[in-house]
């Protein structure tokens, strides 16, 4: 059975720590409204893929495309503001 750790609107300490190594998960699953370097550093402390949805509150990530390790928005180079290593499943 698939087990995630999901993380949505309030940053809990406890997780932003060496401790979120003791939990045993598949997935990270970020629900929206959290700070994108909360959501990498839990993907990258589990060594865990990471699916997210941005919520209302975060920055804006339409526009952009990802390919290679190349971020693009409008067809120019650009920093992706998102997780890195992070899927966007908005309107997935």
């Amino acid at each position: 059975m698939l087990k995630a750790l999901v993380v949505s609107d309030e940053v809990d300490e406890r997780l932003w720590s060496g401790a979120v190594r003791a939990y045993s998960v598949d997935l990270v699953l970020g629900a929206g409204d959290l700070p994108y370097a909360y959501l990498e550093f839990l993907a990258n402390a589990l060594d865990k893929p990471c699916v997210f949805v941005p919520g209302n509150h975060d920055p804006d990530l339409s526009g952009y495309t990802r390919s290679s390790g190349l971020s693009m928005k409008d067809g120019f180079p650009a920093t992706w503001p998102g997780p890195m290593g992070g899927i966007n499943a908005d309107g997935q």
